[in-house]
């Protein structure tokens, strides 16, 4: 008897074991869960060539893995842009780590899958992954392989209000995209001064956690602990890492230190050894590679210092000299190439060095036009033909392009950046030319016709960037620059660029007189003050424009436009829920302004448009409706808070009509109104819903007072 029942208690012992294995064999299975299935977002990963099923183990080069940590407003952006540019080049795959909830960690068991499917998922691999993401350290989980950690840093302030404006303004990236503090127009310094919690000097740590890890501590701003970790980690696990002051360096040590992934990151445009034509709108235009004419040779001679002696001492000194440049990569065997950076220097190869670094620094801090920039990219801007190279050259023999910024560009189609890269790709053509090397090129700009709305397309940061192109980045001469057809608006555009201009290039830019057909010489003076006033008015409007666009839905309410009216329609299966209003007479300050009798105009408060508007609810043939508006003042000490009250309650079938009663809402019985206010919070028209739409209504009104002053400006020019 007692062994029959050790017999039991072992058969049973042997049982519960055997469900343990099977319930640890069941977990371990679930974690190797596909991680493209859970952590790659499948529109990210670039299937790009055939993969092979098996591969060597030891081969190196076939098994790196590369994760990019990515720390946000660092130029990450950009960065992984040209990798997605280049791995189609270098056949390997680039995958977006993307973590639920925007997070910057994995909880521990997602932490092992993680780990497990990077280093086993053979097929992808070479990979380069990459995301906002904390470090995650593969070896605690046992892996054989650890993958080759980067990342780019920077210099925490400017990190900070780089990112600070970001959440206001967004980015060229996505510019449709409504950020989350879109329409706070407050500056960064204004928000230092208030003590917001947005430019809180704690915000400056963000930067440790991505190199501290998982810890909770390492998201504790001053944590020394955490500081160390992070320090630690940079040193013994991260295999490079760049700043974003000096990213070229950065893109360069990759190329050099992981050619398989990275071969060709620093290739830029201008080492095209070849260029015979490019097809320019209509026509195709045909470069010429070919020795100086005589001409060209006299010019050469007299304004460059051009011998042959002159060149090979140029040349071979230049050479010596970019051989001590340990960070320029440059193709320093290519004579063509030094030439044109002597020629603009007069074979001077000091001149040249700086050139060239200047050159190479203006590519870098404007990778984005730079990088894969080529004619079959960028047909957008030569389709619109508004480019013009002409094919035959003047009588100095420089070569001539013509820009019609005005009524025949459609800005809208065409963007400012595509005009940019389309002139960048005339003059890098026009550098591989002996003739234009030596005579140079003019630039004429028929601003006839130019609109505001085209105006509003310059900004001062772009001013800068073709000022500091022309000025100190192009190795070509620039021998004129012509202003033709210009209206009196076209003064708001160059007083952008005015204050980047140093004499040298001010002289060369020359305004030609306005045809006399232009409006402005022609409008009676009333239509002439109106037309400059507006102008002002309109550009000053924009500049305190908080919302640029729009949303098309609100708490599950569609948006829907129909001149000063606004519908918001949201379907709840057996019923409709309309809210209905107009912006017109619409807007006031919130609070009344301060009177203080040494200033010539009081300071207004904020302009609120504020709406009344109807409730509809629709059940089949039947309506419950509400005319509603917003409550003057603030609430006393313990009444409600609420934003909005209802002015009056009707209920009909199919169309409204005079004979259908309704009732005042300041009739109705305290707790009746209560319910009705509560019935309207139930679908969606809240307190918060109404604040909303007070925000919605503003912006729109402004819009559409924007619009009516354009129409104005419009109506006074076309009344000639």
């Amino acid at each position: 008897m007692f062994h029959k029942l050790m017999l039991k208690k072992i058969f049973l012992f042997l049982l519960i074991i055997s469900c343990f294995f099977l319930l640890f064999l069941y977990l371990w299975t679930s974690y190797s869960l596909s991680f493209k299935e859970r952590y790659i977002r499948p529109d990210n990963f670039l299937p790009l060539f055939n993969t092979r099923t098996t591969k060597n183990k030891y081969d190196f080069d076939e098994n790196i893995v590369v994760i990019y940590n990515r720390v946000p407003k660092t130029a990450s952006t950009s960065f992984v842009n040209l990798t997605y540019d280049l791995c189609r080049k270098n056949h390997f795959h680039v995958l977006h780590i993307n973590i639920t909830g925007n997070n910057h960690v994995l909880s521990l068991p997602n932490q092992m899958k993680f780990a497990r499917n990077i280093t086993a998922w053979v097929e992808m691999k070479p990979a380069f992954y990459h995301g906002h993401m904390a470090f995650l350290d593969f070896s605690k989980f046992g892996m054989p392989e650890k993958p080759l950690y980067i990342n780019i840093i920077r210099k925490p302030l400017d990190r900070l209000v780089s990112y600070y404006y970001f959440l206001r303004y967004g980015d060229d990236y996505r510019p449709h995209l409504v950020r989350h503090r879109a329409g706070d127009t407050m500056s960064f310094d204004e928000c230092v001064k208030l003590k917001k919690p947005d430019c809180d000097p704690k915000n400056m740590w963000l930067q440790i956690p991505f190199f501290c890890g998982h810890h909770a501590e390492c998201f504790e701003a001053g944590s020394e602990w955490a500081l160390e970790q992070a320090k630690k980690n940079l040193v013994n696990e991260y295999f490079l890492v760049g700043t974003t002051e000096d990213l070229g360096d950065f893109i360069e040590m990759l190329e050099l230190s992981l050619p398989r992934l990275f071969q060709g990151f620093y290739t830029m445009l201008s080492e095209l050894d070849d260029l015979p034509s490019i097809k320019l709108g209509d026509f195709t235009l045909r470069f010429e590679l070919d020795e100086l004419t005589p001409f060209g040779k006299e010019v050469a001679e007299k304004e460059l210092r051009e011998s042959p002696v002159n060149k090979e001492n140029g040349i071979k000194e230049l050479k010596r000299m970019l051989q001590q440049e340990t960070d320029l990569v440059v193709p320093i065997d290519n004579d063509d190439w030094m030439v044109r950076f002597l020629r603009p220097c007069k074979y001077y190869p000091e001149s040249a060095l700086e050139l060239i670094k200047r050159y190479y620094s203006f590519k870098i801090k404007h990778h984005d036009v730079y990088y894969g920039l080529m004619p079959s990219k960028e047909e957008n801007i030569f389709k619109a033909n508004i480019l013009t190279v002409f094919p035959q050259r003047d009588q100095l023999g420089r070569r001539i392009l013509l820009l019609e910024l005005g009524k025949k560009w459609k800005h809208k189609e065409v963007s400012l950046d595509e005009v940019f890269k389309g002139c960048v790709l005339f003059l890098e053509a026009a550098m591989l030319e002996p003739e234009t090397q030596v005579n140079g090129a003019v630039v004429i700009f028929d601003m006839d016709g130019l609109s505001l709305q085209q105006c509003w397309q310059f900004t001062p940061p772009f001013a800068k960037r073709i000022v500091d192109w022309l000025q100190d980045s192009v190795p070509l001469r620039i021998k004129g620059i012509h202003i033709v057809n210009q209206p009196k608006i076209f003064n708001m555009v160059f007083a952008l660029f005015k204050p980047f201009l140093r004499e040298k290039l001010r002289n060369r830019i020359i305004f030609q007189a306005m045809t006399e057909t232009h409006f402005i010489n022609i409008l009676h003076q009333s239509e002439k003050e109106l037309v400059e006033f507006l102008a002002e008015e309109i550009v000053a409007e924009r500049k305190a424009q908080k919302k640029k666009t729009l949303p098309s839905e609100i708490d599950g309410f569609k948006v829907k436009l129909d001149g000063a009216d606004v519908d918001f329609v949201k379907d709840l299966g057996n019923e409709k829920v309309s809210v209905s209003f107009n912006v017109n007479h619409t807007v006031d300050t919130e609070e009344e302004p301060d009177i203080n009798m040494e200033q010539d105009k009081p300071e207004l408060g904020e302009m609120k448009s504020k709406p009344s508007f109807e409730v509809e609810i629709q059940k089949g043939n039947k309506t419950l409706s509400f005319s509603c508006s917003f409550l003057q003042g603030e609430a006393q000490e313990g009444e409600y808070n609420d934003m909005f009250g209802i002015d009056e309650v009707t209920i009909y079938e199919g169309e409204w009509n005079e004979k259908v009663y309704a009732v005042a809402g300041d009739v109705l019985d305290g707790y009746l109104y209560d319910l009705l206010m509560n019935y309207l919070e139930e679908k969606g028209v809240s307190n918060e819903f109404a604040e909303k739409l007070s925000d919605f209504s503003t912006g729109y009104e402004h819009q559409s007072y924007i619009s009516l002053l354009e129409s104005l400006s419009k109506f006074a020019v076309d009344s000639k």
